[in-house]
């Protein structure tokens, strides 16, 4: 359960600021003419949701890198252009998203990212053992 603080100005009958311990604001991308500068959402479910949404979208960029390097022609550099990417991704779920997610998903997000990285280093040395 949250602890909330609501200030609000009764002259204007609006609400002044809203405060909450766990929160996440984001800046939304707008279709419209009107523009949104930010959006705060204090829901917990809600806010694991989009942050899920986030990071499954990198994932599949980082998978879809992965299944472009094939062939013989491919050098090395693929491979640590890709463990960049999946150490960004790691850093970013390891130091932002981590309060944000469910325990059980963190776990498999780290879990995932951890034999990607077996994989990739699997395939630098088997790259650079068919050159040799």
């Amino acid at each position: 359960m949250s602890n909330y603080i609501i200030l609000k100005d009764n002259e204007e009958k609006q609400i002044v600021k809203v405060t909450a311990e766990n929160y996440y604001t984001f800046t939304p991308k707008s279709k419209t003419k009107e523009s949104v500068t930010y959006i705060t959402i204090y829901d917990y479910d809600k806010i694991c949701k989009i942050v899920l949404k986030k990071l499954m979208i990198k994932y599949q960029k980082l998978i879809n890198m992965l299944n472009d390097i094939n062939g013989e022609d491919d050098s090395s550099s693929n491979y640590a252009q890709c463990l960049d990417e999946l150490n960004k991704l790691y850093d970013m779920i390891e130091y932002k998203y981590k309060k944000y997610l469910k325990q059980e998903l963190y776990n498999k997000f780290i879990e995932d990212l951890s034999n990607l990285k077996e994989f990739i280093v699997i395939g630098v040395e088997n790259k650079n053992t068919i050159r040799r």
